[in-house]
């Protein structure tokens, strides 16, 4: 309980140090242009609001930062500084076609081409990575696991034409901390594609899977 107090008690405080910056803290007013210390003050704020955000994930548990989340901030107080930058950690992409599409937080790193996110084991489309038992398999996971690490907020963009999934799981394209990880698999030489599935694929026409096989 007192944790959870704590938790709502940094929530208020930075809370209201927004909204005193977007009462008067106007880009165009001469009392904040170029003013090296009301600068300063703004950044530390800014500073403290990312590390009490990132500070809850790491203490609580991603479900319960929603009074800290960006993006809640934004829709609140506005496009002030340090909130615009809402959504940048899932590389602002919207999912295309007409499959499942979820946003959740990554729970497990199976192995090189296959992650969990809320509970959902996805396999990457198109992408595979070499077996944890097979030379470089190994790697490939720990590759993911430094882009995408457990914890992480990630995007799940189903492959509407292989909705059926593969042995109980999703088989989609994930993005994860501004990267696509079905693609950074293959561009930097730890997985290949899986040219079995060109014809069968969403993703086989973008640049990515064309360069390496499709």
């Amino acid at each position: 309980m007192a944790r959870f107090n704590i938790f709502w008690g940094i929530a208020a405080v930075i809370a209201f140090g927004f909204i005193m910056m977007s009462l008067f803290a106007n880009p165009n007013s001469s009392l904040f242009q170029n003013n090296p210390i009301i600068s300063e003050w703004t950044e530390n704020i800014e500073a403290k609001f990312m590390d009490a955000y990132n500070s809850t994930i790491q203490e609580y548990g991603a479900d319960k930062t929603d009074v800290l989340d960006p993006c809640k901030m934004r829709e609140s107080f506005g496009d002030i500084n340090g909130i615009s930058k809402c959504g940048e950690s899932l590389g602002d992409y919207n999912c295309g076609g007409s499959a499942e599409c979820f946003s959740g937080t990554v729970s497990r790193i199976i192995d090189g081409d296959t992650i969990v996110v809320d509970d959902v084991t996805v396999r990457f489309a198109l992408a595979s990575a070499p077996e944890l038992s097979e030379s470089g398999g190994v790697e490939a996971k720990q590759l993911l696991e430094n882009i995408c690490p457990v914890g992480s907020k990630a995007l799940v963009d189903e492959d509407d034409r292989q909705t059926d999934g593969s042995y109980g799981r999703t088989i989609a394209k994930i993005y994860c901390n501004d990267v696509s990880l079905n693609e950074e698999l293959v561009n930097r030489g730890f997985g290949s594609i899986d040219s079995r599935f060109c014809t069968q694929s969403e993703f086989s026409g973008e640049n990515w899977a064309k360069e390496h096989g499709c």
